[in-house]
């Protein structure tokens, strides 16, 4: 029996499931700001300060952020959220492995 919640992707025949990443997220910033100043909104957050990685793809208007592990997944959550009330903010996704 399969798990609803769970995610995954077929190559040929085959099944390949993906794992949530529950220190990380990714989110997506609208054509009209710049990636300097969502860096500076992502360092103004205090459940960021601590990022670990930080990837920038501002071609594509990204940002992929890992935190500590120290950081629960309900602060993880809760920073997701907070960034998706954002009017700077397109989306907010987790990211999987």
């Amino acid at each position: 029996m399969s798990n609803r919640n769970e995610k995954y992707y077929y190559v040929g025949n085959k099944k390949i499931k993906l794992n949530k990443l529950p220190d990380s997220f990714a989110l997506k910033y609208k054509e009209n700001v710049s990636s300097i100043s969502i860096d500076r909104k992502l360092l103004g957050i205090s459940n960021l300060a601590e990022i670990e990685e930080r990837k920038n793809m501002p071609s594509n208007r990204l940002v992929i952020v890992t935190l500590p592990q120290t950081i629960s997944a309900m602060d993880v959550g809760t920073t997701m959220s907070g960034l998706e009330e954002d009017q700077d903010v397109e989306f907010v996704v987790p990211v999987f492995q």
